[in-house]
C-alpha cells in the first residue's frame, strides 16, 4: 500500500453532520496542496473504485473537510456512484494520508472528466475501462494540480 506523507491532523470517523449520518474525513490542508501520485497507483485506485461500484451495496455519505479554520472547504459527496468509487480507493489505500486522499480526489476528478460528452471518443465501443485509457491521460491525471474543489483545471487535463 502506497500511503506516504505526514498523517498528523488526518482523521475519518462515522458521525452525524448537518447533512445526516456518514463518514467525515478531516484533512489539515486544502485539495490543491495534495501531492501528485504515481500513474500506477492511480490506475490501481481507478480499478478498485470500479470494482466496488460493480459490486453494488450501500456506501456511506462522505464529507471532506479540507483545510483549517475559516479557510476550510467542505466537499459533500452523497452520490451513490461517487460514494462507491471512494469506497474502492479506501479499500485499497485507506483515506488517512495526503497521498491516499490525493488518489481519491484524482479518481473522482478523472471519472467526472471522462463522463463528459467530449471524452466519449476514448471509449467508443466499451464502457469506462482503465485499460482503454491512454497512458498519457493517466499520467497527466496523476500529476496535474487539483483546484480548491479537488477537480482538475480544464487546461491541465483536456480529454477531447
Amino acid at each position: 500500500m502506497a500511503c506516504e506523507g505526514d498523517q498528523a491532523g488526518f482523521s475519518d470517523r462515522r458521525e452525524r453532520t448537518r447533512f445526516g449520518a456518514g463518514v467525515v474525513h478531516r484533512l489539515p490542508l486544502p485539495p490543491e496542496r495534495l501531492p501528485a501520485v504515481s500513474a500506477r497507483d492511480l490506475r490501481r485506485a481507478f480499478e478498485a473504485a470500479r470494482e466496488v461500484a460493480r459490486e453494488g451495496g450501500a456506501q456511506p455519505v462522505r464529507l471532506f473537510s479540507c483545510g483549517r479554520g475559516e479557510a476550510a472547504v467542505l466537499l459533500f459527496v452523497d452520490d451513490p456512484s461517487a460514494s462507491a468509487w471512494i469506497g474502492g480507493v479506501e479499500r485499497l489505500f485507506g483515506l488517512s494520508s495526503p497521498y491516499a486522499l490525493a488518489l481519491c480526489f484524482r479518481v473522482l476528478a478523472l471519472i467526472e472528466r471522462l463522463a463528459r460528452p467530449e471524452a466519449r471518443a476514448l471509449f467508443p465501443r466499451r464502457p469506462l475501462d482503465c485499460d482503454a485509457l491512454p497512458a498519457r491521460l493517466l499520467h497527466a491525471a496523476a500529476i496535474a494540480p487539483l483546484d480548491g474543489n479537488g477537480q482538475f483545471r480544464e487546461s491541465d487535463l483536456p480529454v477531447g
